[in-house]
C-alpha cells in the first residue's frame, strides 16, 4: 500500500477496523495462493480453471460469454410505510457485483443499457473488482467510464464488496462515488429527509458495523441500508431498517432452467427469496440484486445479469 493512501485511511478509520481489513486482504492472497481452512467459492482458480474445461467441452462456453453482457434493467416497485410523500416516485438506481475489469468488453454494454436511465439515486452495492487480490487500477478506469456514462451523477453512493479492497476507496470516491464504509447519509427533497447507511463486508471480511452505522440513521423516518450479502439480514431487521439492498450472490450466475441456482453462496438460513429479488423479512423489505457482471469465469447461463430502478411509493 503506497504511504499516502495509508495516511488518508488512517484519518477516516477507526485503528483496529482498519487493521482487521488489512490483514484479512492478506489472508485472502493466502487463500488464493497456499490454500486456507475454509473454501470460497470466489478464491478458487482450480474452480474456474475446470469450468472453463468443461464448458469448452460442451460447446456452450462462447454461449456463456454471451449470456454475461446481455443485461436487463428491471423495475422495483418498494412500497414504505413512513416514506415522506416528497419521495413519493423517487428512484434508487442499484448496480451491484460489476466486476468490471473482468468483462471482456469491459463494460461498454453495460453502458450502453443505463446511459439514458432516469433515476434520483445511484447505489453500487459492492463488488467492483474481478479478482479477490492484485492490482485494482484496471478495475478503477472501467468504473469511472462507467460513472461518467450515467445520466445523474449528483448522487452516487457506494460500499465495498468482499472482492474490493479498502485501498480501493480513495480512488472510488475521485471517480464520484460517495463510499460508505460502516457510515451513513442524508438525503433531502423539499424538506424531508431519508437516510442511506452503507457498511463493510460481512461476507469474508467480517468488518460490518451495522450499528455503528445505525447510531448515525436511527432519528429518520425512512433507513435504506446497503449491505454486500445476506448475512446480517436479521440484525438490521431488528435494528428498523425499512429497506435492504444487497448482491453478491449473483442469483446464481449459473443456473439450471428456470433460474434454479448451483451454488448459492449465501448461509443457509438466506437462502430461498434471498438469492434474487424481492423479498421481506419481518417489516423490512428488501432486494437482492443478481449482479451486472460475473466472478470465477465471466460467463452465466439461465441468468440474465441486471441492474435495477427501485421506485420508492407511499405504503398504507
Amino acid at each position: 500500500m503506497e504511504e499516502f493512501i495509508r495516511k488518508e485511511l488512517e484519518k477516516r478509520f477507526e485503528h483496529d477496523h482498519l487493521e482487521q481489513r488489512l490483514h484479512r486482504e492478506e489472508h485472502h492472497q493466502t487463500l488464493q495462493f497456499r490454500g486456507g481452512f475454509k473454501v470460497y467459492w470466489e478464491n478458487s482458480d482450480l474452480m474456474a480453471a475446470c469450468l472453463r474445461i468443461l464448458l469448452k467441452c460442451t460447446g456452450t462456453l462462447k454461449r456463456g460469454f454471451k449470456n454475461a453482457l446481455d443485461h436487463e434493467v428491471v423495475e422495483n416497485t418498494i412500497s414504505l410505510t413512513h416514506l415522506p410523500q416528497e419521495f413519493h416516485n423517487y428512484t434508487i438506481l442499484q448496480i451491484s457485483d460489476l466486476h468490471i475489469d473482468g468483462m471482456f468488453d469491459h463494460g461498454k454494454k453495460l453502458i450502453r443499457t443505463v446511459k439514458d436511465l432516469h433515476y434520483d439515486l445511484c447505489v453500487f452495492t459492492g463488488d467492483f473488482r474481478f479478482l479477490t487480490y492484485g492490482q485494482e487500477r484496471e478495475t478503477i478506469i472501467y468504473t469511472k467510464k462507467l460513472v461518467d456514462s450515467l445520466s445523474n451523477r449528483k448522487n452516487i453512493v457506494g460500499i465495498l464488496g468482499n472482492h474490493d479492497s479498502i485501498e480501493m476507496i480513495p480512488a472510488l470516491e475521485s471517480i464520484g462515488i460517495k463510499m460508505l464504509v460502516n457510515e451513513s447519509t442524508v438525503i433531502s427533497r423539499g424538506g424531508a429527509q431519508i437516510a442511506v447507511a452503507g457498511v463493510d463486508d460481512s461476507h469474508f471480511y467480517e468488518t460490518a458495523d451495522i450499528r455503528k452505522a445505525f447510531k448515525q440513521v436511527k432519528g429518520n423516518s425512512v433507513k435504506i441500508l446497503l449491505a454486500h450479502s445476506q448475512e446480517i439480514i436479521e440484525e438490521a431487521s431488528n435494528l428498523d431498517f425499512d429497506l435492504y439492498l444487497c448482491g453478491h450472490t449473483h442469483g446464481g450466475q449459473i443456473c439450471l432452467p428456470g433460474g434454479i441456482p448451483i451454488i448459492k453462496n449465501t448461509p443457509l438460513k438466506y437462502r430461498g427469496p434471498f438469492i434474487a429479488g424481492p423479498w421481506e423479512y419481518g417489516h423490512m423489505k428488501g432486494y437482492t440484486s443478481r449482479g451486472s457482471g460475473a466472478s470465477a469465469l465471466p460467463v452465466r447461463f439461465n441468468c440474465r445479469p441486471e441492474v435495477t430502478l427501485h421506485k420508492l411509493v407511499m405504503g398504507d
